[in-house]
């Protein structure tokens, strides 16, 4: 079995960097900040050493005019601090809403290059992203990035000239530093898992609400408006709990890394006394003093790095989901070598197939194996959770668009060819896919019912229009929006339920005749049953044509259509998620 391994993501995402210039300025600046910090550190370190250790030494220097110089440097280096922080903020804000601009245009752009019917599957998801989910990156740009490089720079710095001054702080510090990183790493892992939780909730709650605003008119029609209140009070719950548990963390966390290194500071501390005093060796006073003003800002970067790694994590994850999202549209855009039998019927074949999905904890399917030949009703039929839908999108190449897949043990092929050598692109312009959702764009109803292709839409005949509308009972959904065909769908016009937008999608399909390859997931789920009866009659008379017809079902007419009938079912996978 092929397993795809989780791999943890850097602290910084090259793809964030590459894909905005003002990304990659920050960085720049923040190292160039970091490195200037460090040294500002160190000599207002010795500055005030130099001072402290001079009047408590020799009474004859405490006066204002013994430590000119020391006191001008002291003053140039507070301001050059000031001023350096100031800059920093000032372009932390600026970039930071640079980089989340063009993170959601490079967003905007992948999805416009992207068959609507792919981003069906996780439209909710990508629309929290597009709009609030990015919210989450200013915090990590403008506090997490900057304690990173302070780390990276201010931390060897301050600790290089602590040792020089006296090793055995040097060494102190040397074993106790790695602490902070294993308490970052062990607080990190429980953050990512609470920040991926409230992603979840907060894509549920958007998406209940956005599919009960478009569903309203339908509510308020048959007096069940309140009804769904119930629901949205639970998912609002729910997105409450995830929140709060998210900021019990955050405070948490801040407080273990506070204790800790506060502690670590506390030993250089009581060293340093000991040995000023005589009790375990020698060290000078300036030594002393020096180095005890810079202890605290050796761990000072690492402990902030860590109480600010959760303003990350939100950020992070949504940016990451957007570039898978970026990544699709790119692979789905490219040109391939596409057969010259584009048009034909594919035989589609699921042998000895098992898929693993981590977030059920089963086999789903399990032990499928079917073909769906051309000139046949193929119908896949058994119990919610059984992998139809997975074995679905595993044929049209999209396995890892699954949440939590771990595997798949067994071989889908097209025409004989496995599917994961199959470009995606190639893949849709030969299949006709309804799926559970269907995606609707801002556009006229007529815009909807166009093909999408590569090049934009293309309308279908108006006779076939009108014949598939008949057929799926769309025509009456037609007659009840208020301008017909032109009725604006979408961003600032109309929402259609469920039941409607699958309609449409349907008579789409129905009426386009240039793909003879259709797989249907629960095409007659929303119809009565004279539209059903019209549908499968339809899809008969198309397989009796040759068209390659793939469905999932459980209605008895369906079935007792079927030309071949293949059960799904699931079993589950004993230490999956151990």
């Amino acid at each position: 079995m092929k397993k795809t391994k989780k791999r943890r993501q850097p602290p910084i995402d090259p793809r964030l960097w590459s894909a905005s210039q003002s990304a990659r300025r920050y960085l720049v600046l923040s190292v160039v900040v970091g490195f200037l910090i460090g040294v500002q550190v160190i000599v207002v370190a010795w500055a005030i050493a130099s001072i402290t250790s001079g009047i408590i030494t020799d009474p004859s220097t405490r006066n204002i005019s013994s430590w000119t110089v020391e006191l001008c440097v002291l003053a140039a280096m507070i301001l050059a601090r000031a001023i350096t922080g100031w800059v920093q903020d000032r372009y932390a804000h600026r970039a930071a809403g640079r980089v989340v601009l063009d993170i959601r245009l490079h967003l905007l752009r992948a999805a416009t290059r992207t068959n609507p019917r792919t981003l069906a599957a996780h439209r909710d998801e990508l629309r929290t992203i597009a709009t609030s989910g990015l919210d989450g990156l200013p915090p990590y740009l403008i506090s997490y990035v900057p304690s990173l490089m302070l780390a990276a720079t201010v931390t060897p710095l301050t600790w290089l000239a602590v040792t020089i001054a006296d090793p055995t702080s040097g060494i102190i510090i040397a074993v106790t530093i790695p602490l902070i990183p294993i308490f970052m790493i062990l607080v990190g892992l429980l953050t990512e898992e609470r920040t991926r939780r409230y992603l979840a909730s907060m894509t549920r709650l958007s998406s209940t609400l956005l599919d009960l605003i478009a569903g309203l008119p339908t509510l308020i029609s048959v007096g069940r408006e309140k009804e769904p209140g119930v629901n949205v009070r639970k998912v609002g719950e729910r997105h409450f709990a995830a929140t709060m548990a998210s900021l019990r963390i955050a405070f948490l966390s801040s407080a273990v890394l506070e204790l800790l290194s506060t502690l670590c500071v506390a030993i250089v501390a009581v060293s340093l006394g000991f040995r000023l005093m005589g009790y375990t060796g020698e060290v000078g006073l300036f030594n002393a003093v020096f180095v005890l003003i810079l202890v605290a800002d050796v761990y000072r970067p690492l402990r902030e790095v860590g109480s600010k790694f959760h303003d990350s994590e939100d950020g992070q994850h949504a940016s990451s989901r957007a570039f898978a999202a970026i990544d699709l549209a790119e692979e789905m855009a490219q040109t391939s070598d596409t057969p010259s039998d584009n048009k034909l019927p594919a035989a589609l074949t699921f042998t000895s197939g098992s898929l693993t999905i981590e977030s059920r904890g089963n086999y789903a399917p399990h032990n499928l194996s079917f073909t769906a030949e051309p000139g046949k009703i193929t119908v896949l039929t058994g119990p919610n959770g059984a992998g139809k839908s997975t074995t679905l999108l595993t044929l049209m190449g999209m396995p890892g668009m699954l949440p939590g897949e771990l595997g798949v043990d067994g071989v889908a092929t097209v025409n004989g060819r496995p599917v994961e050598t199959i470009p995606v692109a190639h893949l849709w312009e030969r299949i006709n896919w309804l799926p559970q959702r269907p995606a609707i764009t801002a556009g006229t109803v007529r815009d909807n019912l166009a093909i999408p292709t590569t090049a934009g839409r293309t309308a279908l005949d108006e006779d076939a229009l009108a014949r598939a509308a008949q057929e799926t009972g769309f025509n009456h959904v037609v007659e009840q929006l208020p301008q017909g065909y032109d009725t604006w769908l979408g961003a600032g016009g109309l929402g259609i339920s469920l039941g409607q937008r699958q309609r449409l999608a349907l008579t789409r399909i129905l009426a386009d005749d240039s793909k003879h390859t259709l797989i249907l997931d629960e095409p007659t789920a929303h119809l009565d049953g004279d539209s059903e009866e019209k549908v499968i009659a339809h899809l008969r008379e198309r397989a009796n044509n040759g068209d390659t017809i793939l469905i999932i079902g459980h209605r008895d007419k369906l079935l007792a259509e079927a030309d071949i009938v293949i059960p799904v079912r699931a079993e589950e996978k004993e230490g999956l998620l151990q």
